[in-house]
C-alpha cells in the first residue's frame, strides 16, 4: 500500500507539471513493484491507467529533441519523451508515435499508432499487443502473468490481464503497397491472431537498439 501511495503521490505530481523529471523515476519504481509483485500489477496498473494515464514513449519535434538532448536525454534513435496519456489519438503536440499497418495482397486495411521505439508482441482482433514500456525484457517472472497493452486504431489503450497465447511472427519480403521507402528500419511480418489463429501482415519500424 504504501508502494501504490507513492505511485499515485507522484503521479499528481506529472499532472502538476513535474512529469518530465520524475517520469524516468516512476517507470524504475513500476519495474521494481512488477518483479515484486507480478500477481498484483494488472489490478494496480488498471487503477492507474483509469485515473492518470499510462506512460507512453513519444518522438518530439526537432525544436523540443534538441532541448532533451542537450538535457542528456538521448535514446538509440535521438531523444524519447514519456508523456502520461489516457489515448494515443490525437497525438500530444510537438510529439509524434510509431506506426503499425496491416495489409493484404492489394491494400493497406487497418493502421494504428503505437508507442515510440516499441514493437507489436501479438494482434488479437482489432487490438495490437504492446508490452507496457516500464516492464524490461528481463524481469525474471513469467511474462505471461503481466499485463500488457491493448492499442486500438482509434488509439485507445487498455491493460489486459495478459497475452492469450505467445505469438510467433515470421519475416516477409513488403510488398510495394505496404513499404515505407523513409525508414530505414521498417520490416513486414505475417502474426497469427492470438484469438482466431488466422494469418495477419503487419508492417512496423523495428526497435532501435
Amino acid at each position: 500500500m504504501t508502494i501504490l501511495r507513492g505511485f499515485l503521490l507522484g503521479i499528481a505530481m506529472c499532472a502538476l507539471g513535474a512529469c518530465v523529471a520524475r517520469s524516468p523515476a516512476h517507470r524504475d519504481a513500476l519495474v521494481r513493484h512488477a518483479r515484486a509483485n507480478p500477481a498484483s500489477a494488472y489490478r494496480d496498473y488498471r487503477l492507474l491507467a483509469r485515473r492518470y494515464g499510462l506512460p507512453i514513449a513519444h518522438w518530439p519535434d526537432s525544436s523540443l529533441a534538441d532541448s532533451l538532448a542537450r538535457a542528456g536525454a538521448e535514446g538509440p534513435c535521438g531523444p524519447e519523451h514519456t508523456l502520461w496519456v489516457r489515448r494515443l489519438i490525437p497525438v500530444a503536440a510537438r510529439h509524434g508515435l510509431d506506426r503499425v499497418i496491416e495489409y493484404d495482397d492489394t491494400r493497406i486495411v487497418r493502421e494504428w499508432s503505437t508507442p515510440a521505439n516499441d514493437r507489436p508482441l501479438g494482434i488479437v482482433g482489432d487490438a495490437l499487443v504492446m508490452a507496457l514500456e516500464w516492464f524490461a525484457q528481463d524481469i525474471p517472472v513469467d511474462s505471461s502473468r503481466l499485463p500488457v497493452l491493448y492499442v486500438r486504431p482509434d488509439g485507445s489503450l487498455q491493460v489486459a490481464r495478459g497475452a492469450p497465447g505467445r505469438s510467433v511472427a515470421s519475416l516477409e519480403d513488403c510488398p510495394r503497397h505496404a513499404m515505407e521507402p523513409r525508414s530505414d528500419f521498417w520490416s513486414c511480418y505475417v502474426f497469427r491472431d492470438l484469438a482466431s489463429g488466422k494469418p495477419r501482415r503487419l508492417g512496423f519500424n523495428e526497435v532501435c537498439t
